[in-house]
């Protein structure tokens, strides 16, 4: 693990149980299917994810986009 932050340290941490939990489904459709039908299975992610974050896009950029907040201390 490098030595990082909290932030740093949850993302390696979640990414690395990610693959914990698809690479043995993706195992199990090379097995049973094979390699070809894995990989068409797989190859669904990255345009679920395009949508995704497409629809998220047009959608906050119609709600004004980014708006700066300014955080003060209460005195």
């Amino acid at each position: 693990m490098p030595l990082c932050g909290d932030v740093d340290s949850g993302a390696f941490a979640g990414g690395n149980l990610a693959v914990a939990f698809v690479l043995p489904v993706m195992g199990g459709w090379y097995d049973h299917y094979g390699a070809s039908a894995a990989f068409r299975y797989v190859a669904v992610a990255p345009g679920v994810l395009a949508i995704t974050f497409g629809v998220l896009f047009f959608y906050y950029r119609a709600a004004g986009g980014y708006k700066a907040v300014r955080i003060e201390a209460d005195v």
